[in-house]
């Protein structure tokens, strides 16, 4: 039997909750260069101009996203490219000679931005479960793994927020809660259990 990976699909309010995240740069690019332009007028300086139509083009695609629900999963360059403009604004406002300023937050915001850009198609596919013939394997988030040998299983429990594998006396699970395409993981794992011969229990609660 070959290997078989799902990855996990956000559902509907994380998605919004992330399109909202996208957004942010472009908001931040947006309300900085309109400070400068009602506080200073129409002035010589490109950058203010620059923070505003990047900040709307960020902010269009994001609701554009929302809108489709739709998630990109290339590289970013909007969000490349509105990390850069934050970076050129920060060292716009650095001043050497003062301690903590908001120069610094921006700066990290832009790095933070440019990595998130480059990460676009990998960050979503982190989350996944990987059903091979010797085990079953999980990453729900960055720092949590769960993983069960199919012939040291001795049950599969399917609640309506988690899935519980008995292993060895053992128990370990997964929520259920946060994953989108709900229905197609628990399919999946319920069809490899059958072709070991693990009892599944709950799937009657699963289905309501």
């Amino acid at each position: 039997m070959p290997a078989t990976t799902i990855y996990f699909e956000p559902t509907k309010r994380q998605h919004r909750a992330q399109v909202l995240n996208d957004a942010l740069p472009g908001i931040i690019l947006l309300f900085t260069g309109l400070g400068i332009l009602l506080n200073e007028g129409f002035i010589s300086k490109i950058m203010p101009y620059v923070d505003v139509l990047v900040g709307v083009v960020v902010i269009r695609t994001a609701i554009t996203e929302l809108r489709q629900h739709k998630n990109r999963n290339i590289i970013n360059w909007f969000d490349i490219s509105a990390g850069c403009v934050i970076l050129i604004e920060a060292a716009d406002m650095y001043k050497s000679h003062k301690g903590f300023q908001p120069a610094h937050i921006l700066y990290l915001i832009g790095v933070l931005t440019i990595v998130r850009g480059i990460l676009a198609e990998r960050l979503p596919k982190m989350k996944q479960v990987v059903l091979s013939e010797e085990k079953m394997y999980a990453r729900t988030s960055l720092f949590r793994v769960v993983s069960c040998s199919w012939k040291d299983l001795s049950q599969i429990e399917i609640k309506k927020s988690a899935i519980v594998f008995t292993e060895r006396d053992q128990k370990k699970q997964f929520g259920l809660r946060r994953i989108g395409n709900r229905d197609e993981v628990v399919s999946r794992i319920i069809e490899h259990a059958k072709v070991f011969g693990i009892p599944v229990e709950d799937i009657v609660e699963n289905k309501n």
